[in-house]
């Protein structure tokens, strides 16, 4: 990784971006959002100019996602599993046969 951050110098930028980043989210500090989104938009790197640009459109999600403790894991687990199930039976079954392996596929979730 060493030898390649020096030969493409927009790399470093975007893994020292990346690095502060994840530190921001394991921080959980929302008043590091804006000065990260800054320096992303004035890296060398079209592409992280583009998430930064993306991203301050949202910044007020991004700086809720960082701060508060709420999660939608568990509902896209939910979702996820949902859709693996509807791949699976997929011109298989009818639609009575789908729901009833749906929901008799989350009772472990019911009875926690």
């Amino acid at each position: 990784m060493v030898a390649l951050t020096e030969r493409i110098a927009p790399l470093a930028d975007v893994v020292c971006l990346v690095h502060e980043f994840i530190n921001l989210l394991e921080q959980k500090n929302a008043a590091l959002v804006s000065s990260w989104l800054e320096r992303a938009r004035e890296c060398a790197s079209g592409e992280m100019q583009w998430l930064a640009r993306s991203l301050t459109g949202e910044q007020a999600a991004l700086e809720a996602a960082v701060s508060l403790p709420w999660s939608n894991g568990p509902v896209e687990g939910v979702v996820n599993k949902i859709k693996l199930i509807k791949r699976q039976m997929y011109g298989r079954a009818a639609l009575v046969t789908l729901r009833s392996r749906i929901l008799t596929g989350f009772g472990s979730l019911h009875q926690s």
